[in-house]
């Protein structure tokens, strides 16, 4: 497709390069023109001769206007074939000399300064999941491309992941030294990144190993934290050598950590690996490790939340409750909020505090002024709809340690 698309380009320019050379060629209508004058002045001559013959003129008078119509027709055929040279008078050759020097030049550039190889690598890349031929002409590429270039981190750390993704993690290993070795000649990457290059080094020296961490794997690890403490590699490769080695409290604590910065797709499969390392610590009658990043709440606000008799009977259909503090007089954004399914009975008692919070800046701090809205949502979402069931809390100054407020639903939204 790029060299059809190429092609294509290359057609449209010589277009424009050849088109004043076309307009360039004779034209037609000025040698059409010379013949009609021609063709004239054979008939003035011949009219000319009939009428000296029948001694209209003298022979003094006959020369003269004899010689008048030959100098008209050079000065006539003059003007003619000044216009046909005019565009004409340049060297024809030059134009496709131009254009022949042109692409030779521009595909010589591009072969030297664009990115001739890169379309190259990217067309083996694409045939590389044929067969094994075309994928190792692809790795074979990409290594000529490193030879002639072995500082470049992005293609390093490319091959590297690709010779991991498809099994070689000794080729991978080699890449990934090559890479950090650069990396820390240059000081080229930032922190992340070079966080990031150590790990992926450390996973194939891991597959490599049996699955086993050195002790030096180890501490590159614990740079690689240093670096990004959210590195969620390198907290799930020492999450795992301390599964395997029997440490299940260190696994817990990492996976924990890795748990609250993985992507939601991803979730579950920590979540389980946390779940079988806590089964593993009760099975050994060993404590749980309490959760480092958990924080007590200092501020609680106690909410009963009751349904009005009226309404207890369009409690069908709901589908989620929603609890959330506001400031009074302030902004709509809650300060806290919970959102839980929809109770078997009414009252109910739930709990808001400050990890409850929706933002950093926003959440419930002593001395605020609140009131507490509860509703029934027939639709589950957050956004209050048309048939909802509503109530509000008296308004509530918020103080540290824990207070009480009540709310009835009693109105339809």
């Amino acid at each position: 497709m790029f060299w059809i698309t190429a092609g294509l380009l290359t057609f449209v320019a010589l277009g424009f390069l050849f088109y004043p050379f076309v307009r360039s060629l004779p034209d037609t209508r000025q040698i059409d023109r010379q013949a009609e004058n021609l063709r004239a002045h054979k008939l003035q001559l011949s009219e000319l001769k009939q009428a000296y013959a029948a001694g209209e003129f003298s022979d003094e008078d006959y020369q003269q206007l004899e010689n008048e119509l030959k100098l008209r027709l050079v000065q006539d055929t003059e003007k003619i074939d000044a216009r046909s040279h005019e565009d004409t008078s340049r060297p024809r050759w030059l134009v496709p000399l131009a254009a022949v020097v042109l692409i030779v030049f521009a595909f010589s550039a591009y072969y030297q300064l664009g990115g001739w190889r890169d379309v190259r690598l990217r067309e083996a890349m694409l045939a590389a999941g044929q067969s094994p031929e075309q994928q190792q002409a692809f790795f074979n590429q990409m290594e000529a491309r490193i030879e002639r270039h072995p500082d470049n981190i992005e293609d390093l750390f490319f091959l590297g992941k690709t010779y991991f993704q498809v099994g070689r993690s000794q080729d991978a290993e080699r890449i990934f030294e090559k890479a950090l070795m650069v990396a820390e000649r240059n000081r080229s990457l930032n922190p992340t990144d070079h966080s990031w290059l150590i790990s992926n080094l450390i996973q194939a020296r891991f597959s490599n190993n049996d699955r086993v961490l050195s002790q030096t794997d180890k501490q590159m690890l614990k740079t690689a934290l240093e670096l990004a403490p959210t590195n969620t590699m390198a907290l799930g490769l020492l999450g795992v050598d301390a599964f395997a080695s029997g440490d299940f409290a260190q696994a817990l604590i990492n996976w924990r950590k890795m748990l609250k910065v993985m992507p939601a797709n991803e979730v579950e499969a920590v979540q389980s690996a946390i779940t079988m390392a806590e089964n593993n610590l009760k099975a050994a009658g060993k404590p749980i490790p309490a959760d480092e990043s958990a924080v007590e709440p200092t501020i609680v606000v106690a909410v009963t939340i009751d349904l009005s008799e009226e309404l207890k009977q369009q409690l069908d259909g709901a589908r989620s409750l929603f609890v959330a503090a506001r400031q009074v007089n302030g902004p709509p954004m809650p300060v806290a909020v919970q959102r839980l399914s929809v109770p078997a009975s009414f009252p109910v008692t739930i709990q808001l505090d400050d990890t409850t919070t929706m933002a950093a800046m926003a959440g419930l701090q002593a001395g605020m002024n609140i009131e507490v809205v509860a509703r029934l949502s027939k639709g589950g979402v957050a956004t209050a709809q048309a048939g909802d069931l509503e109530g509000l809390s008296q308004s509530l100054t918020v103080q540290a340690g824990e207070q009480a407020t009540t709310v009835l639903i009693d109105t339809v939204h």
